[in-house]
């Protein structure tokens, strides 16, 4: 049995279902009396809405809940986005798991078995857990998004690397179980935003030696900060620039000056913002290569 959200609040909220009325405790009759004189309005087969609640942007996804049916889990990127993790692409419709799929094709409707230890009830959906949410999402979800996902989860605290990896050795039998596993192996907590996993991603799908993630600089026994990703052997550095972490007097005179220290003790830096990544993958990929060729070369 899943657990279910409180159908009290879903009636004081005004958009339910017939069985979340009954589960309050409206008998069959007082539910027709209310359609009847227009106190309450059907909006989808056994979904209902009181008169006074206007729909809002939210109740998109409350609502795809509660059409699904009384087994409808939130999933995927649905819960993703519940749950506070980074979503690189935001599903146009709500992704809701079901144990069967209608005769009729509903956009956004995904077969999957969940259990009662794979969801948690969030407000007034159901939703898959952190853990199952991050392996559905491994399992199917392109490679950068998944891995996208899993680095913002380890940042949160909401997960860590061994809870995640018996999760996925407990559910063998799910699908894409060893895709799984391959996007588990590319998740990393240190990193630090979703634009530095799409670099991490980039150089290790370019076939090009790993780097040191958040790097500790220390110059003349003195540490100087952290570098986003540094490949020592090689005295290179890259730095993923994001505007609000770089702007200000204070970070631009300090970033001038870890710059010249770097300069000083002969590493190199590279740098690269969210849109060279996105937009220009080849050209940085392209030149973090010909630096790494220069020092070896």
């Amino acid at each position: 049995m899943l657990p279910e959200p409180s159908a009290e609040l879903a009636l004081d909220h005004g958009l339910f279902s017939t069985a979340q009325a009954r589960r309050a405790g409206v008998e069959h009759a007082e539910i027709t009396r209310r359609l009847r004189r227009g106190r309450w309005v059907r909006v989808r087969r056994g979904v209902l809405r009181d008169l006074n609640h206007e729909m809002t942007e939210s109740d998109v996804l409350l609502l795809a809940f509660l059409e699904a049916g009384p087994k409808a889990v939130v999933g995927l990127r649905s819960a993703a986005l519940l749950l506070g993790f980074d979503v690189l692409d935001t599903p146009s419709r709500p992704e809701i798991l079901v144990p069967d799929l209608p005769q009729r094709r509903v956009p956004g409707l995904v077969r999957a078995e969940v259990g009662k230890g794979d969801v948690v009830v969030i407000g007034l959906l159901r939703v898959t857990t952190a853990e199952r949410t991050l392996i559905d999402c491994a399992a199917r979800l392109p490679q950068t998004e998944a891995v996208v996902m899993l680095d913002s989860a380890y940042r949160l605290g909401l997960v860590s690397p061994e809870a995640l990896r018996r999760t996925w050795r407990q559910r063998s039998r799910l699908r894409g179980h060893a895709r799984a596993g391959d996007v588990l192996d590319l998740a990393d907590p240190l990193s630090g935003s979703a634009p530095e996993t799409e670099f991490r991603l980039l150089v290790h799908n370019g076939g090009l030696p790993p780097p040191v993630t958040q790097y500790h600089l220390v110059i003349d026994g003195h540490f100087i900060g952290r570098a986003d990703f540094a490949w020592p052997e090689f005295r290179l550095i890259v730095e993923i620039d994001g505007y609000e972490f770089h702007s200000g007097p204070a970070v631009f005179q300090s970033d001038r000056t870890r710059g010249n220290d770097l300069l000083a003790a002969d590493w190199d830096v590279l740098h690269f913002t969210t849109e060279d990544i996105r937009l220009r993958p080849d050209d940085t990929l392209a030149r973090v290569r010909q630096r790494l060729a220069g020092v070896m070369g």
